[in-house]
């Protein structure tokens, strides 16, 4: 398999998953919200109608964009795209991590003196009320 068709094989069996899992937690509570019954399937407590109806649909896509020219032709292409982007190196992405991580501690940092002051204005304005 190249290389290229087996990340495109990863990125839609983990998408299906994903869609699996939601779709399953989804059917799940409608089942419960609706108060309907929710057969185990093969006798298997922990594998009810709902949870299998949210497990075929995450099938049903994935055959879907596996099986479809046009869902094929669009990953594909966005494969190969992907495939031309310039990552960034190592040094260059934990130096903007830290970049990011440094702003957000000294914005924290400024708002929670701004709100540590605007508290003792409202509570000073409110006393002397």
């Amino acid at each position: 398999m190249q290389s290229r068709q087996r990340y495109i094989v990863v990125g839609v069996l983990s998408l299906m998953l994903v869609v699996s899992m939601v779709c399953a937690h989804g059917f799940k509570w409608l089942w419960d919200y609706f108060a309907w019954y929710d057969p185990a399937l093969l006798g298997i407590r922990e594998l009810p109608l709902s949870v299998a109806l949210g497990y075929g649909t995450g099938l049903v896509g994935v055959l879907t964009c596996f099986f479809n020219p046009r869902v094929n032709l669009l990953i594909g292409e966005v494969a190969d795209e992907l495939g031309r982007v310039t990552w960034p190196a190592r040094k260059e992405t934990a130096d903007s991590t830290l970049s990011v991580v440094v702003t957000v501690l000294i914005c924290s940092a400024y708002l929670g003196v701004l709100d540590a002051l605007w508290l003792w204005i409202t509570n000073w304005l409110l006393s002397s009320a």
